[in-house]
């Protein structure tokens, strides 16, 4: 049998993309991901090689994605400074020491730079006043503050107490959750809590044939590639309403496969199966978990995975948390993206990429694995 390539076109073309986008260099796409240097390059090669022979890009789409591209940039400075020039209209800043405490209050949400040209201090008297700052929940390592912040930057300013704590273990710094408290309360910071909003994209209404559920709520698996489970939910975008297909392995809580659609039926699962299948190359007898909703159900579906071995499982009519894997997982995206409302199609595949291979499955760390990412884990379980 010949091997099967690790990584999907799709997961190519949007690396290429992403080192393409002129926010990062080829060095930090390809570290943040996981892969060579000089493999990065050479997809980013063909990839322009191939782009230039079949869709060369004319002059205009040139022009707009060079505007978007501004026009996004514009938009983060205004908000930041819309943000900014409220809070100070709501302060009396009379003299450099409340502009210290202003700027000393406000660091993780504006830039320093920023707030020490518009107030007027300089940036070394601000660090000054910072290191000479007595804080009243206790005295605090200058660096270790920082490491909390950049920490909950890092995270797309997700991480709470626990998720910082840990990180705080893992590096060795020596302190303890009070201490960890003390600094997200000196900064002002928190992690995101859950959102009480969910819209149901299950037609279970249908004549087709249903699945016996083989996995039973038995969410702890032995080994990679035994059972995977997925769901499907809505993602606003100015265009109109997209879907977002995904298959996370039970085992590693990883992410294996991902598509979006503006169809919501059942090439959109066929899509995410065949790149699963092609990614993984799964042992046959590995069971496909979803609910019974009718693109799940229908005959595409049953074909591929009974051409590929794979057992199909469906939920019980009614249970939700019969499939409480997947739906946790599309609770966590909602609540952390960065953006809840896209451009387009490309907008959103742009976004979910960043979000799902760049932060989800390889730094951000997993309560159920211990605090390690899905990538970690299953490296350190191999």
């Amino acid at each position: 049998m010949s091997r099967r390539s690790k990584y999907s076109p799709e997961f190519k073309e949007q690396a290429v993309k992403r080192a393409m986008s002129g926010s990062f260099t080829i060095k930090e796409v390809s570290e943040s991901l996981g892969i060579s240097y000089f493999v990065l390059r050479q997809w980013k090669a063909e990839f322009l090689k191939k782009s230039d022979q079949l869709n060369p890009p004319t002059d205009k789409q040139i022009k707009e994605s060079e505007e978007l591209k501004k026009l996004r940039k514009e938009l983060v400075k205004l908000r930041e400074e819309k943000r900014y020039l409220k809070k100070v209209c709501s302060h009396a800043l009379k003299g450099t020491k409340s502009r210290l405490e202003f700027m000393a209050t406000y660091r993780n949400e504006f830039k320093v730079t920023s707030m020490a040209t518009y107030l007027a201090v300089s940036r070394s008297g601000f660090y000054d006043y910072v290191k000479r700052l007595k804080n009243p929940n206790g005295k605090l390592d200058l660096a270790f503050i920082d490491f909390v912040r950049e920490t909950w930057k890092s995270s797309k300013q997700s991480y709470g107490l626990i998720r910082i704590l840990n990180e705080v273990r893992k590096n060795s710094l020596g302190y303890g959750s009070r201490k960890v408290k003390k600094a997200m309360n000196l900064l002002n910071i928190k992690g995101k809590q859950d959102k009480k909003f969910r819209i149901s994209t299950t037609d279970s209404k249908h004549s087709k044939r249903i699945a016996p559920d083989l996995v039973q709520r038995k969410f702890h698996v032995e080994k990679k590639d035994e059972v995977w489970v997925s769901d499907v939910t809505f993602v606003r975008s100015f265009s109109g309403w997209l879907y977002l297909c995904v298959i996370l392995d039970l085992y590693s809580r990883k992410v294996v496969s991902w598509k979006i659609s503006t169809r919501n039926d059942s090439e959109l699962i066929v899509d995410a199966l065949n790149q699963a299948i092609n990614s993984r190359n799964p042992n046959k007898g590995i069971i496909f978990h979803t609910d019974k909703g009718s693109n799940y159900c229908s005959g595409e579906v049953r074909k591929i995975l009974a051409t590929n071995r794979i057992r199909r499982s469906n939920s019980r009519k009614g249970n939700c948390w019969d499939n409480a894997v997947a739906e946790s997982f599309f609770a966590t995206l909602k609540r952390e993206i960065e953006f809840n409302v896209f451009q387009n199609l490309k907008d959103a595949k742009n976004n979910l990429f960043d979000y799902i291979e760049v932060f989800y499955n390889r730094p951000r760390s997993h309560s159920f694995l211990g605090y390690v990412s899905p990538e970690k884990f299953e490296l350190k379980m191999n």
